[in-house]
Order: C-alpha cells, then structure tokens, then sequence
C-alpha cells in the first residue's frame, strides 16, 4: 500500500511494472491467487478468485415480488424497494438513444466526404467522432449506478425475508410479443431486461441462505389478487378492479405472484429444493 493505494507489482517480459489500484487494499488478498489483467481503453483491471464468506443471516417471513420499472421490486405486504429504478434506466435509455442518432448521422457525413473525394474530412470524423472510448465509459458508469440499486435492493429484502417468490420474466421478452407498444417502450424494457437485478437477487440469495422459488409469470400483473381472476384493467401504475376499487398495480401482481406459488393447477416453471443455485 502506498500513499493509501494497493499497489500490484508484476512482472511481464522480465520486467517489474508497478500498477496503482484505486482501492485502499482493505480485505484484498493476493497471496497465492491467479491474477487476470485486462487492458480496456488505457486502463488495466485486475481480476482474481476467492472464496466469498457467507453473508448475514437472512430474515424469517415469506413474501413475493414483482419487478417493477418504476421501482426495482414491490413485495406482497406493499413495500417497494430501489426506487429511482426506472428513472436510472430511463435517463440511460434516452440518453442511448440520441448518442446512437448523433453517431448515425456524422457517420452518414463521413460517408458522403468520402464518396466524394474528400478523404481529410471522412478521417478526421471517424477519428474524433467515432470513436467508442466515451460511449463505453458512459455505460460502464450506468451499470454501476444500476448494479448499486439492485444489490442494496436484494440485500434489503434479505434482510426481512426468509422465502422469496419471483416470477420467471423470460417469456415475456420475446421480441414477437406486444409490438404495438412502440419502439421506446421495447428499448427501456430491453435495458430493463439485461438481467442485472435478476443476477443481483440470485447471487444475494445464495449467499444469505433465502430460500428462493420462481413461477410462471403468465397474467400475474392482469389479475385481481383477491379474486383471483382476470378482472380490472391495468393502466401505468394503477390496477382498477372490476368494482371500481383502485390498486398500485405492483402490490397487486406481487400478491398474485404470491398466490401462483401455492396454485397446483398451474405449471411451476422452477422450484428450488431449499436452495436457489
């Protein structure tokens, strides 16, 4: 450690290259491991295994969840976890988007110098104008934002539960199903769907020791939890039954997803044995 920095010495080529992290050290051991540096845009990341401590113990209810967009997950008694999800993922989204669009276009002005003689202007577009160090440090800044809210999402529901119920989501990300929500709708889901939550929950479930059960997802957020049937409308946040009776459409599908688990007439697509791995 210098000057509160771990430093790594390595030899390469029979040489000795110091290379400054930006940690401090604390709880890093290197004794005895296999190193992996990756060089990624000027910048080395070291890489290196060991045996992850079991975590905490974990909480003694039971409850359901439903991923949300708005918010990371709402579980079966009404609490609502990582909120500020979807605004993160929306800011990234749109901001994707008219990164993309912009880098279309001077790539269609690159092309037309090109096209006509002018190789100067092509190159010096291509050079300062598209290149991918920028765009992929924005969205390596995005994920971070977005791996921070899930962990701290999964830890908390660890933290008061010893079962969890998800739902399977796979399915309902086929790139055939609901067109007719639009091209925007698509991109914010499909940035939803990366799956980062999903690994977040697994990897803090295992650790923790929650039991962890997932069901079929099919018309969890379309039926009315009490009843139990396909009645109501779902619009945005708001689940309005057929009484007129107005719900948050989150509390109500976990409810639902809630009441699958214990559903024998319908398919579990995944059950645990005690242990999520």
């Amino acid at each position: 450690v210098v000057n509160g920095r771990l430093v790594v010495s390595v030899r390469i080529c029979r040489r000795w290259i110091d290379l400054t992290t930006n940690t401090t050290g604390k709880n890093v051991k290197l004794a005895r491991s296999n190193l992996r540096l990756i060089l990624e845009h000027g910048m080395i990341r070291i890489c290196y295994g060991f045996d992850k401590p079991k975590g905490r113990p974990c909480g003694k209810g039971e409850a359901a969840v439903d991923k949300g967009y708005t918010e990371a997950v709402v579980d079966s008694n009404g609490r609502h976890y990582g909120e500020g999800f979807g605004t993160v993922m929306t800011e990234y989204s749109d901001r994707v988007t008219e990164l993309v669009r912009n880098r279309n276009k001077l790539k269609a002005i690159a092309d037309k110098a090109e096209a006509k003689g002018d190789l100067e202007k092509a190159k010096r577009i291509r050079e300062n104008n598209l290149g991918s160090v920028k765009f992929d440090r924005f969205c390596l800044r995005f994920r971070h934002r977005i791996s921070d809210i899930a962990y701290k999402t999964a830890h908390l529901l660890a933290d008061n539960y010893g079962h969890m119920i998800s739902e399977d989501l796979t399915w309902a990300m086929s790139p055939n199903r609901g067109r007719e929500k639009g091209k925007r709708f698509h991109r914010l889901m499909n940035s939803w769907a990366k799956g980062i939550l999903a690994d977040a929950l697994n990897s803090v479930f295992l650790q923790r020791g929650v039991e962890h059960d997932i069901v079929n997802a099919a018309f969890t957020s379309q039926i009315d939890h009490r009843t139990g049937l396909l009645q109501g409308t779902r619009n945005g946040d708001r689940f309005t039954g057929i009484d007129g009776v107005v719900m948050q459409a989150d509390e109500n599908a976990a409810k639902c997803v809630l009441a699958r688990f214990y559903d024998t007439e319908i398919t579990i697509l995944v059950r645990s044995n005690h242990t999520f791995g």
